[in-house]
């Protein structure tokens, strides 16, 4: 309690900032998410392989229980790769946003109609997945990313920002990891899987990263 009446206390006290200091804590902000989402990434491979083990254990399905095992075989493969594509497209959805900008990937679909209709399923499905997702982790993580919003949106220079702004929001982490586990190469299944997995891990990680960093708003006094 007398931690959220000290971050109410100090969003009462703004002090007006230059535009190198913002983007200096904007991109310090940044550095600090990153390398802890990414550090997170990094020690979880053994528990997701061992929960995907465990999962195709208990499954009676044949189906489930191989794709749980593909899953996990390709996890381990990629991990490396999916890291380093976490940790690029962090930085690049993070950058997009603190500019304002709008992600312009084009997606190329396939030419025959029933190729364009799987493809569009596929696309719902994992879109869905990830709005989804990105509302658990909102929901977790209500408190200290209200807090933080406000304090982000003073360092853009908003009045109000909105989650689709916010480069730091459960919503861009999500894009990031979606990119990321693109790396697996393989459906839509597949890849949703093992975001699945990854999602108790991150909620964690997220939460600590969103509170070190209304810590370090409180000391820079923002």
């Amino acid at each position: 309690a007398a931690s959220a009446l000290s971050n109410v206390v100090n969003l009462n006290e703004r002090r007006q900032l230059s535009a190198a200091e913002s983007s200096r804590m904007l991109n310090d902000c940044r550095e600090l998410a990153m390398k802890r989402l990414s550090g997170s990434l990094s020690d979880m491979l053994a528990d997701v392989e061992e929960d995907l083990f465990q999962m195709a254990e208990a499954s009676y399905d044949r189906e489930m229980q191989n794709l749980y095992l593909e899953v996990r075989g390709k996890a381990k493969e990629k991990w490396p790769k999916i890291e380093a594509a976490f940790s690029r497209h962090f930085v690049e959805v993070f950058n997009h946003k603190m500019r304002g900008e709008m992600d312009s990937a084009v997606k190329t679909l396939a030419a025959s109609t029933q190729e364009l209709r799987l493809v569009e399923e596929d696309d719902l499905a994992e879109s869905i997945a990830m709005q989804e997702l990105a509302g658990r982790l909102r929901e977790q993580n209500e408190d200290e990313l209200s807090l933080l919003g406000e304090r982000v949106a003073m360092l853009l220079g908003k009045n109000e920002l909105k989650e689709e702004e916010n480069p730091i929001s459960p919503q861009a982490v999500c894009d990031a990891l979606k990119r990321a586990c693109d790396e697996l190469e393989g459906s839509v299944k597949l890849k949703l899987v093992l975001l699945k997995q990854i999602e108790q891990h991150v909620s964690t990680a997220l939460h600590a990263v969103y509170a070190d960093l209304n810590s370090e708003m409180v000391r820079w006094n923002v």
